[in-house]
């Protein structure tokens, strides 16, 4: 059975991504905006990607 590599690259990719979803998420209600988790994460990507 494989183990997981913290340094492949598609394992940070994948946690930095869960992680930028959930802090845009929180800060995005803590100022009382309009969203869900998915914008959440769809911004989260973008931020990624780019």
């Amino acid at each position: 059975m494989a183990s997981l590599e913290l340094d492949n690259p598609a394992v940070i990719f994948v946690i930095g991504l869960v992680i930028s979803t959930i802090i845009i998420f929180v800060v995005t209600k803590l100022f009382r905006g309009r969203t869900n988790i998915g914008k959440a994460f769809i911004t989260a990507l973008i931020g990624t990607l780019v």
